[in-house]
């Protein structure tokens, strides 16, 4: 089967960068044809083109909404899948997710929308999200099926009446397992906490520094790995609340050493819900790649 990948950006590299990889280094193994259809550049490119996987790299595909780029874009990517020819395309991120589902009905090629996290979620500016609701809303009916990673963002889909209930469907992300000599060790003084994710809004970078700002009496570190148009703002967030000394802004993981974190509870008293985790990530194949959660415990707290 010929499969094409349609991802909006290729920077910066985020989960849904990641997945995309997978997916289509796992499909060409199980003897496919993938080929990925995107924009940017750096190391993802670079992979697949190492990879042997074609690469068709965009020119006006960009993630905010400019009609007239938007126009243009949709054009290319109707002459792309006009040269792959596929069987099925993959959609990844919102605006490829839009601009795939109308090239594929127009060429009349099945497209599978998988959602890694909607441009209406909460936290989302509220221009921006209404937006987007109406847009998905108005394709949401294109695709065969929508792919949620979660049951959350499954209930948005729902609550926003994107497309019919059977038409949406949930699958989690699978993790690979972690070694155990490379495991994290919850018993770390001061614990360690990290955060890997694109600075952006739905994110929520936010909720996580103000809530460590209000425990600067207890012993805690902080690493965020990742990078974003809000890395700044978050820097001045810590800055202002006086701990920026004690957070690691790393920004995106390629080529080097592996990082090893521990992550617990610093104190129940200032947090209703905290996400527990022992995990471990590699940067390999100049790639950040999460390479497994050991533990995820979530804890409602009084």
């Amino acid at each position: 089967m010929k499969i094409a990948y349609l991802i909006t950006r290729a920077d910066p590299i985020g989960g849904a960068q990641i997945h995309v990889r997978d997916l289509a280094l796992a499909a060409r193994e199980h003897g496919h044809h993938p080929a990925v259809i995107t924009s940017g550049r750096g190391p993802l490119i670079d992979g697949f083109r190492e990879a042997g996987i074609p690469v068709f790299v965009l020119r006006h595909l960009t993630a905010p909404i400019r009609p007239w780029s938007d126009a243009r874009a949709l054009g290319e990517v109707r002459a792309a899948l006009g040269e792959v020819r596929p069987d099925l395309v993959a959609a990844h991120s919102s605006k490829a997710g839009i601009l795939g589902r109308l090239a594929g009905r127009s060429l009349r090629i099945p497209v599978v929308f998988t959602v890694h996290g909607w441009a209406f979620t909460p936290g989302v500016p509220g221009t921006r999200a209404a937006v987007y609701r109406r847009l998905e809303r108005i394709v949401g009916p294109l695709a065969s099926r929508l792919i949620t990673v979660s049951e959350f963002d499954r209930g948005l889909a729902l609550e926003a009446r994107i497309a019919h209930p059977d038409r949406i469907v949930t699958v989690h992300n699978g993790m690979p397992d972690v070694a155990q000599d490379l495991r994290g060790d919850p018993r770390r003084t001061p614990p360690r906490i990290v955060m890997v994710a694109r600075f952006e809004p739905q994110k929520d970078h936010a909720t996580l520094i103000r809530a460590l700002g209000g425990l600067t009496s207890q012993p805690w570190e902080l690493d965020l790995i990742g990078e974003g148009p809000g890395m700044a703002a978050m820097r001045s967030l810590a800055a202002n609340l006086g701990i920026v000394d004690r957070i690691r802004f790393l920004g995106p993981v390629f080529m080097g050493d592996t990082i090893t974190v521990d992550v617990t509870v610093v104190d129940k008293k200032h947090a209703k819900r905290i996400l527990i985790m022992d995990t471990m990530v590699r940067k390999q194949t100049g790639q950040a790649v999460l390479s497994g959660l050991s533990a995820l415990k979530e804890m409602s707290l009084a």
